[in-house]
């Protein structure tokens, strides 16, 4: 018996060390939160889940945040948000319903929820949360104020079923959820909506009809209009590339690009691959 505890224990050890080789940097990134103000009344929360955003006024004693974090994240961005304004009308945008975005939600019971159409099932499932008190259907677009701040708040679709997008034409800011991954393997989810043609065709939307000198990707760190031709980008290298040459260098153009265990390179060339074969 001690042997095979041994046995056990070593195998145990040498799967924590190779997890720890191999995605020791992505799980850093992942988890770790940096707070950046990009203008005046308007932060970024980076990491520890999907990014975050915040835009507010004190003069109309309102709060937009983009997606809710979970965990840590979600309490440092609630507690972030109680020192801003007394008595803030909070208005939280839910990029898609996965919870690393929505899963501080719980956090914030009295906002006004902005979601695109997902099943009751959905936010159910997640301890009870409430459903949307609006939802924005897909091709639409709603429109508000935070202040003098106009923001617009639309669905696309790709990454899931209902992928909002939100822009501040004001400040020239496009928060993009996960449609845009940067320098990150997207995450390609079939049982959730994962819809290659869908994606491509939600970053044309954003590259020609939005005008962003600063976008806030789902994961990764900010970045300007680039960030959504470099994730069209991957998706038309990874559609092209059959050869075993045409492959290798493909892998070789994406090597430093960062994935969570289950994820990752093989596990997207085969799924865009299945999405192209007839």
């Amino acid at each position: 018996m001690k042997k095979i505890a041994l046995v056990i224990l070593i195998l145990l050890l040498i799967g924590i060390l190779y997890i720890a080789i191999q995605y020791g940097n992505a799980l850093t990134s992942f988890f770790s939160l940096e707070q950046k103000e990009l203008a005046p009344n308007l932060m970024a929360f980076i990491g520890n889940g999907g990014n975050s955003l915040v835009l507010f006024s004190r003069e109309s004693s309102q709060v937009l945040i983009v997606d809710s974090k979970m965990f840590k994240g979600a309490k440092i961005l609630r507690h972030y948000v109680d020192e801003l304004v007394d008595d803030a009308n909070i208005i939280l945008v839910n990029t898609h319903f996965h919870a690393d975005h929505a899963g501080g939600n719980k956090l914030f019971p009295d906002a006004e929820l902005i979601a695109s159409r997902y099943s009751q099932d959905q936010w159910e499932n997640r301890d009870g949360e409430k459903y949307a008190d609006l939802i924005v259907e897909f091709g639409e677009t709603y429109t508000f104020t935070v202040g003098a701040d106009s923001v617009k708040v639309c669905t696309l679709h790709g990454h899931t079923g209902g992928d909002l997008i939100v822009y501040i034409p004001t400040r020239s800011v496009l928060h993009t959820g996960d449609l845009v991954f940067n320098h990150w393997h997207p995450a390609l989810l079939p049982r959730d909506g994962f819809d290659l043609n869908g994606w491509i065709a939600s970053l044309d939307t954003m590259i020609t009809e939005y005008k962003a000198d600063t976008v806030i990707p789902g994961h990764g760190n900010i970045g300007g209009a680039e960030l959504l031709r470099e994730m069209k980008s991957y998706f038309v290298d990874f559609r092209q590339a059959s050869s075993d040459a045409e492959i290798r260098a493909l892998k070789h153009r994406y090597n430093d690009y960062l994935s969570l265990p289950g994820m990752g390179f093989h596990r997207n060339r085969t799924l865009i691959a299945e999405v192209d074969t007839p």
